[in-house]
């Protein structure tokens, strides 16, 4: 029990409870699988009892165990590095992890380091990775003196271990039995002096498992294990050690010879352009061989032929053209991995990969392929992973991935795809892993991945897809800038300053309205006008207050109600209650301009109008502003889905995916009518300070323009203030326009911020620091005033005579 009290594993999941039957199996060694989630994964390896690892490292422990621990955060992934020492000068159990990248962006290569170190009297492999958090995705080959394991770990793509396998070829599962914790040696299921998988010493007085055999530790105590181990020869620009050979970065022209016993061969960065057939046939043993970063232009039939215990093959970044004209399969019935990445395969048949009944990973991105045969994939029973990533596929028929039963990850991102087919998916139901990163999929729904049941990680291009796949517990991008996984706006900042815009913009206009309706009481054609345009700004904080309403009710959920929000009759309304205010302002505004423009620009003209006409003029705007907001509800199959482009319902941007007529009219309304509202305001402004200095400086009497040059300060300010408020709105629909990937975080603080300056301020500008307002204010609060001394007077008077008939 002194190995139960050593025994602390990392607490990232839930309490792992180990009985004594776990401990208690003599000297056989034993794996124990610790299942996790897709967030926190672990898996311990329990060798025989020697051997101790650093506890002084974030996931060591105490004890005969080794730990590797891979936790995930988002699409990242990385594994933290552990040392194995020795214990004592004649037993050692040394565990090495070796990271292999592969990803579209970055070559693939070894990643990982070690070195020996000595401290305090203790040797051992230290082990320490580079990067790791800087990767999409990380292949773990556990290379181990205890055996030969080889995984595969994204985030939701990893599998619950059905069979680990040694060099030896034996599965260290077979005499396992396993349940939901993991997985333990059962000795009903061995027998003999020695069971199976394992073999006797000289001295018959030990048995030893087969993957003890030539590790470069001597178990036996005759030392027979370690018997015609090393390799009689080797090339000498080689690095041999046990039966590993190293050959990288050699300008070897060709596939050295005369090699026998290797299991592992690095020909890595070299000129290699051909492989002559049988060019690996001694090497009965070889389980690793990795031809990465050479100049192959084809594989010829029986080039492979010898290769039966082989696992992994790497022959990324090379120049082949096309796949053999026999399946490499039949030669190597074993493969496990296959590595096609930065190839020129062009094209995939349905018997490239027969007889690939073994193969569980198969990497083809960042090659050239345009079309796959109807049934490529179908011999692929025990595929886990299949990367088709930044091909030239422009379709990809849903019965390609027939066969793909085990499949638990798919990458087709980056891909020039014209479209994905509802069914698409159907036919790898397993999937935990999606990645359909770079496309545009104007006919995404839900249907496609309603079959998906396990799915738990999916990658898009866009964060609105996400809510085509509500069921899916993590969706890249998370967030659009305006909203995010979880809630509407995807900030606190957006979440807080919508309530606060919201009141600002009411209240301001509301009391606009109410100091032009009661306090200064006015019934000019301006007044009139200036109270539309408040009633037009007061729709907008209206608006705003509806955005930060239904963000608190999808607080914390919101991708669950977000196809069913934007489809919504409410976030139409919504939307619309914003499209009409924009456009009655403008326009309002634009009237009002012109108004003065010619009073101001030309003085004794006998324009004027009435204010049965101004009426009339202002009701006219609104029936306009009403009609260029209902027009998108006229035709769904034209418009589609106009207002619900977004989670706030503005349509402001157009993607690639907006019918051409809802992209044509939002360009009409943006860059058209408000472009040329906004020229002709700053146009008419421009004039009446002009006019007003040139008369200014005619004339001595400057105090008979003095109301006229108080209104020129506040020009300035107007023109600014629409400035600011419309032209980041030209500027990013032009740039939309132009399919500039825009951030999602500028068309938030477009709509939350910018477009309700005009209507937080205009109350500001037009009204109460206009001169005459504040003079009519200063007048009713003097008669107030006055009102209220005579009250108090009075009161003062009647007092004193009842002081005096009291007396």
């Amino acid at each position: 029990m002194k190995a139960a009290n050593q025994l602390q594993v990392p607490v990232v999941m839930a309490a792992l409870h180990i009985s004594k039957r776990w401990l208690d199996r003599g000297s056989h060694p034993q794996l124990l699988v610790v299942k996790g989630d897709a967030e926190h994964l672990m898996a311990v390896w329990v060798a025989e009892k020697r051997g101790n690892l650093d506890p002084r490292l974030p996931l060591g422990t105490s004890g005969p165990i080794a730990v590797a621990k891979c936790s995930t955060a988002g699409v990242r992934l990385s594994c933290g590095a552990f040392r194995v020492t020795e214990q004592n000068k004649k037993r050692t159990s040394t565990i090495f992890w070796r990271l292999l990248h592969q990803g579209s962006s970055a070559p693939s290569g070894e990643i990982a380091a070690g070195e020996l170190v000595s401290r305090k009297g203790k040797r051992g492999f230290d082990l320490h990775h580079r990067k790791a958090e800087a990767l999409a995705q990380i292949r773990v080959l556990a290379d181990s003196q205890q055996g030969h394991v080889t995984h595969t770990y994204r985030p939701g793509s990893y599998q619950n271990e059905e069979s680990v396998t040694t060099k030896e070829g034996m599965n260290l599962m077979q005499y396992h039995k396993c349940d939901q914790i993991g997985c333990l040696l059962d000795p009903g299921l061995t027998h003999g002096n020695c069971s199976l998988g394992t073999f006797p010493c000289n001295n018959g007085t030990a048995c030893l498992p087969q993957h003890l055999h030539c590790n470069g530790v001597q178990d036996c105590s005759d030392g027979a294990d370690e018997d015609n181990c090393a390799l009689s020869w080797y090339p000498t620009e080689c690095m041999c050690s046990g039966t590993a050979v190293r050959c990288q970065s050699q300008d070897l022209l060709s596939v050295p010879q005369g090699l026998s016993n290797v299991t592992e061969l690095y020909l890595g960065s070299n000129s290699i352009t051909d492989l002559q057939p049988q060019a690996f046939q001694d090497l009965h043993s070889l389980q690793w061989l990795l031809l990465d970063n050479n100049k192959i232009t084809k594989i010829l039939p029986s080039v492979f032929v010898g290769l039966k215990s082989l696992i992994f093959l790497g022959l990324h970044n090379n120049f082949l053209r096309a796949m053999p004209a026999d399946s490499m399969c039949t030669q190597m019935p074993k493969l496990n991995w296959l590595d096609l990445e930065g190839n020129q395969l062009r094209a995939l048949r349905r018997d490239d990969f027969r007889g690939c009944s073994e193969l569980t990973v198969l990497v083809l991105n960042r090659n050239k392929i345009e079309w796959i045969e109807d049934g490529t994939f179908s011999a692929l029973e025990k595929l886990v992973e299949l990367d088709l990533s930044s091909n030239k596929l422009k379709e990809i028929l849903p019965t390609s991935l027939r066969g793909l039963h085990a499949l638990q990850q798919l990458n087709i991102s980056h891909n020039p795809l014209d479209q994905i087919y509802p069914d698409e998916f159907d036919h790898v139901p397993h999937l935990r892993s999606l990645s359909l990163e770079g496309l545009e999929i104007p006919n995404i729904q839900n249907r496609m991945f309603e079959e998906l049941t396990n799915l738990s990680h999916i990658y898009f291009k866009k964060f609105q897809y996400c809510s085509f796949a509500p069921r899916t517990r993590s969706c890249k991008p998370n967030t659009d800038g305006i909203s995010s996984f979880e809630n509407l706006l995807a900030s606190l900042l957006l979440r807080v300053f919508v309530w606060v815009v919201a009141f600002v913009t009411c209240f301001g206009n509301l009391f606009v309205i109410f100091t032009r309706s009661f306090i200064v009481n006015e019934s000019t054609k301006h007044t009139i006008a200036i109270k539309s345009l408040c009633c037009a700004d007061c729709l907008m904080g209206i608006y705003l207050f509806f955005v930060g309403a239904f963000d608190l009710k999808f607080s914390g959920e919101y991708n669950k109600h977000a196809q069913a929000w934007k489809a919504s009759l409410w976030c139409h309304l919504v939307g619309s209650l914003a499209m009409l205010s924009s456009e009655v302002s403008i326009l309002l505004l634009t009237y009002m301009t012109l108004e003065k423009y010619l009073c101001i620009v030309f003085p004794f003209s006998r324009y004027g109008a009435s204010k049965k006409r101004a009426c009339s003029t202002l009701a006219t705007l609104w029936i306009v502003g009403f009609l260029l907001t209902v027009v998108p509800f006229s035709s769904k199959e034209l418009f589609g889905n106009y207002y619900g482009r977004n989670g706030v319902c503005f349509p402001l941007h157009s993607d690639e995916a907006e019918s051409p007529v809802a992209r044509g009219y939002s360009t009409g309304i943006f860059l058209g009518l408000n472009l040329v509202a906004f020229v002709i305001i700053v146009f008419a402004y421009t004039s009446m300070f002009y006019s007003i200095h040139v008369t200014a400086t005619r004339t001595a009497e400057c105090c008979v323009f003095s109301m006229e040059v108080a209104i020129v300060k506040r020009f300035f300010f107007i023109v600014f203030t629409n400035a600011l408020c419309w032209i980041p709105i030209f500027v990013l629909k032009l740039l939309s326009l132009m399919d500039v990937d825009i951030p999602g975080t500028a068309t938030s603080w477009v709509v939350i911020f910018i477009s309700p300056i005009n209507s937080t301020l205009n109350p500001i500008l037009y009204t109460i620091t206009s001169t005459s307002f504040q003079e009519k204010l200063k007048q009713f609060l003097q008669k107030k005033r006055v009102s209220l001394q005579e009250t108090q007077m009075r009161s003062f008077a009647l007092l004193s005579v009842q002081s005096n008939c009291s007396i």
